[in-house]
């Protein structure tokens, strides 16, 4: 069992929706680089996910993040009915964390800051076998300059749990 760790990054200036995102842990990343699974983040049953977002900003722009609601969506690519419809549950494509420690600010080098938030819960991996496209939406609050702005962000890794979904390969 390992507790892997997604961990989320935007710039609270930035104009596109889209994360940076990378998941590790203690031992590496699960990300898979050859081979028949390449491209997915490989899990197995028993690990856990949990969750980081870290927001950059201009240290002179006061910044502030608060995490309103992230949802992932599992979207599998194996037949009906033979697998889970995620990796953290049977019975739902959709998972959504919405417990989450109070930010921390530090500072980022000379003129820039970031702020961190983790989250107080963690997504079990209970699928023994299967893929999915991982799609994920995390809302938040930023505080800019003395006004808060609402934003969706998004990210859309694969993940895999067992061989992958039965697949076999010569």
């Amino acid at each position: 069992m390992t507790d892997y760790v997604l961990e989320l990054e935007f710039d609270v200036n930035q104009i596109t929706r889209s994360l940076q995102y990378k998941i590790t842990s203690p031992e590496g990343s699960p990300e898979v680089i050859e081979g028949a699974l390449a491209g997915t983040y490989h899990f197995t049953a028993g690990d856990t996910l949990g969750f980081k977002i870290t927001a950059t900003g201009n240290a002179s722009d006061d910044i502030g993040v608060s995490v309103t609601d992230c949802t992932i969506i599992s979207i599998g690519t194996s037949s009906v009915g033979k697998y889970d419809l995620s990796p953290f549950s049977k019975e739902s494509a959709a998972s959504r964390v919405d417990h989450w420690a109070p930010p921390t600010a530090a500072q980022a080098g000379s003129d820039r800051m970031k702020v961190i938030v983790e989250g107080d819960m963690t997504l079990p991996v209970k699928a023994e076998n299967g893929q999915w496209k991982i799609s994920g939406y995390l809302s938040v609050g930023i505080r800019l300059a003395g006004k808060t702005y609402n934003r969706l962000f998004f990210f859309d890794p694969e993940g895999s749990t067992g061989n992958g979904g039965g697949h076999t390969f010569p």
